[in-house]
């Protein structure tokens, strides 16, 4: 995602999430980036991207998600529970 606009970005995470279901996997890691080349050296899909799998088109996909652990990329990436069964 580094690189991306918030609109590619949104529908490249909708696609990965969509496909990974389809593949029967259960958890994805999203890597986001931790921001330091963005403006103000923030993440700014961070924030975004928890807004797209609670309320897009992912989120009935999603179980949960949190914060990658520090060995799968802490700050700078989420893991993503996805839901069990067809959707």
């Amino acid at each position: 995602l580094h690189g991306m606009s918030t609109h590619d970005a949104r529908k490249a995470i909708e696609s990965f999430v969509e496909k990974r279901k389809k593949e029967g996997d259960r958890v994805l890691r999203i890597v986001h980036g931790k921001g330091g080349h963005s403006p103000r050296g923030v993440s700014v899909l961070r924030g975004e991207i928890a807004a797209w799998l609670t309320h897009g088109v992912a989120k009935r996909h999603v179980a949960a998600f949190a914060t990658a652990p520090i060995e799968d990329g802490g700050a700078g990436a989420l893991l993503v529970l996805l839901m069990r069964g067809h959707s």
